[in-house]
This record gives structure tokens, sequence and C-alpha cells, in this order.
């Protein structure tokens, strides 16, 4: 079973008598959902059904689009979904996805994009497929508002495939996911009905991982859906634990909660990816958690080391108010390295000591922390530590997230599920 553990030298500051008076208050404020937000927690109980009812309608969606033979797919969506879906795939395969060539190619468009971007995404897209089995996916690009550049892209995206393919071809290539209300934007264009996924109108907007829109696209790139449910529960089972090594949300938001009770004028709570496959994770938890903690002096912000450590590390270092530094750190990967064979050695006079990839961050890691506390007297760390990058592991950090922005909002008087 995969696990993620918080590693901090100072966490026995979280057990303090002022800390335990804030979890009971806070954990007895969501039992009876006295707070900013709490008519929108249906994600967690379709997360939830998920593991119950199984995952049938997510994997005849993901088979049909390669049962159409689809090879690139065109997705237009959200910003929000986009940097899920990159995130997640960065996780489980990395950045050198060597089995991409195997699963159906994305290409995104997304609503933050300007007219001009998307237009030159277009074209890029349509010139890089060479039109070969392409289709096109909407999934919540029409979420915000400002539809008007969307829907001149969507005309022109059609109007690009008429002039490859006839109506029959163009209508069959055509897929939606989302909302009833979305779809009525795409009603025009006739698709066929089998298409067309319609979820509920109750999943919030901000909280859509574990909906349609997002678990089709990643079980097209081979990803086991259930055990990215199941590290998902795991979470949402612990959420009323006051065991904060248990309830790994309630121990990041205490952490937080340290920081603006120093009341110090600016706050810095940095997360710093020492592995490229959680890259993604630390934009998505800056992204994230900056939407709350603004209203509390407190800036979230990302660097990846060890390849930024030159150009970063004087600015950590120098930072003049109360800073946080959090670890986003894999301890065992499918695949690691070492420079050379052992064979090479086994037969000298002294044996050397051979490192592989991993140890040699671990090092890192090391090192720089213990520069870190020595240098600065304002400052707090710990290592959010992944055993391992699994699909479990996968839907305990989204869970993680979601409910540390959660308990961070009940807790401040902030609404968790504002935009």
């Amino acid at each position: 079973m995969s696990q993620i553990n918080i590693k901090n030298k100072f966490n026995d500051n979280l057990f303090t008598l002022e800390n335990n008076k804030i979890i009971n208050s806070l954990l007895q404020k969501f039992k009876t959902l006295n707070f900013f937000g709490s008519e929108n927690f249906s994600f967690d109980d379709i997360a939830i059904n998920y593991s119950i009812k199984g995952i049938d309608k997510i994997i005849q969606f993901c088979n049909l689009l390669y049962k159409n033979k689809t090879e690139n797919l065109i997705v237009l969506c959200s910003f929000e979904t986009q940097q899920l879906i990159e995130t997640s795939l960065d996780f489980i395969y990395g950045k050198l996805n060597n089995i991409e060539n195997n699963k159906i190619k994305l290409f995104f468009i997304n609503d933050s994009d300007s007219y001009q971007v998307m237009e030159n995404k277009l074209n890029y897209y349509f010139f890089k497929t060479k039109n070969n089995n392409l289709s096109i996916l909407f999934l919540d690009i029409f979420v915000k508002k400002n539809n008007q550049s969307k829907i001149k892209i969507i005309y022109k995206l059609i109007d690009k495939l008429h002039q490859k393919a006839s109506d029959f071809l163009i209508k069959k290539s055509i897929y939606f996911i989302g909302k009833n209300n979305w779809y009525l934007n795409f009603k025009k264009f006739l698709m066929t009905k089998e298409n067309i996924l319609i979820i509920s109108d109750s999943i919030h907007n901000e909280y859509h991982f574990f909906s349609e829109i997002i678990l089709v696209l990643l079980a097209t790139q081979g990803l086991n859906i259930n055990k990215i449910i199941n590290g998902y529960k795991q979470v949402s089972d612990s959420i009323l634990n006051e065991d904060v090594y248990s309830n790994l949300p309630l121990n990041i938001f205490l952490n937080f909660y340290k920081l603006v009770n120093n009341n110090d004028k600016l706050l810095l709570n940095l997360f710093l990816s020492y592995d490229t496959f959680l890259d993604g994770f630390a934009k998505l938890f800056t992204h994230e958690l900056n939407k709350l903690t603004y209203h509390q002096n407190i800036i979230n912000d990302c660097t990846y080391f060890p390849e930024n450590i030159t150009s970063t590390i004087q600015s950590i270092l120098s930072f003049p108010y109360l800073k946080q530094i959090i670890y986003l750190d894999i301890k065992e990967k499918y695949f690691d390295y070492q420079p050379s064979s052992n064979i090479e050695n086994d037969d000298a006079i002294s044996h050397l000591n051979y490192f592989t990839l991993n140890s040699l961050k671990e090092i890192s890691i090391n090192n720089f922390n213990n520069y870190y506390q020595s240098y600065t007297e304002s400052s707090y760390e710990f290592t959010l530590e992944i055993q391992r990058n699994t699909e479990e592991a996968l839907g305990k950090l989204i869970g993680i997230l979601y409910w540390t922005k959660i308990f961070y909002g009940i807790f401040f008087d902030i609404n968790p599920f504002l935009n």
C-alpha cells in the first residue's frame, strides 16, 4: 500500500493544548456543517461512490475512444483541468513519458489562452497530427465567462474538420464530457449519442478531479482509476481523526496556522519539489492554496531543486519575513540508477560506496535543509514524503490538497469552494 508521510523534526510542536483546542473546534464545526460552502461536499460522495458502484461509465467511454481508432485528441477545457491531468501524468510517468506512443496523444486548448494563442495551437496541432485519426473532446471550457473567443475558436476548429472529412465522420469524431448546461453550447454540432457523457450538476467546478472530466482522460493514458479512488478514500476516511499523524490534511493546516499565529506582516510558504515527477504538484498546491491564504498574508510559491538551486537559493534564504518550506519528495521510484555497476569494483582491494541517483538526491536535501535552518532564524520546514509514485499515492495527494483547503477555509471563515 502506498504511504504518504509528513516528516518534521519539530512535529512535537503540533501537540500543544492550544492545537488540541483548535482541532476539536475545527472538527466539531465540520461535523455540524456550520461553515461557508458546506453545501458543496458532493465531490466527496461522488468519489466514494466510485469505490462502491465501480467505474463502468469511465471505462466504457475510454474504450469508445480507442474503438473509434482515435490516435490524436484535441481537448478543450479549463486551465484547472489541463493542470490536473498533466500533473497526474507527470507524477506517474515523468516528463519523459516512454509509453505515450502507445496511447492516445492529448493536445490541450484551455480557457486561459487568448484567441491568438488558441488559434496558433490549433494550427500547430493540425500540422503535427497530419489529421491522422484526429478527434475533438469538449470538456469544461465554458465553465467561466468571457466565452466569445472560445465560441470563435470552436467554429474555426469545426471548419478545419469540414475541410478534411464528411459531416458523418465529423459527428463521430466529436465528443463531450460535462454538465448539461455546458452541452447547450455544443448541441448544434449534432454529436452521436454515445459520444456524449453528461456528469452530475452537483460536482463543484473547483473540486472536479474525481469526475468523469478528469478520470476518463487518465484512463486513456493507462492509469488505474480504481487505485486512484482507493488512495483518495484513505484520506477521506481519516478526516475526522484527531491524530495528526493519520490525518495529513489536518497536520498541514496546523503548520499553516503556526505561520499565521506569528502575526508577521508577510509570510512565505514555499513548495520545494525535489523530484521532477512532483514539479506539477508543487505548482498545483501553490495555485490552489493561494486562492485562500492571501487573506492571512501568506504567499505560496514553488521552486524545483536541484535544477533551480543556484538561481533561487539566495532569494529564499534572504527573504526578510517568516517563511516555511514544504519539501515534496518521492522516497522510492519504480526505477533508480547508479553511475556504474558494482561488478566493476567487486575484485578491488577496497570497495567503494556506490550511490544511486535517489541517494544523491537525499544527501542534497539534507545538506540544503541544514544550511536553511542554520542560516534563517524565522523559518519552519517539513517534508511531504511519498513512498512511491503510484496511482494510489496520486489519489492521496489530491485528497490531501482538497481537505487542506477545506480545513483552512473552515477555520478562517473563508469559503474553500470559491475560485
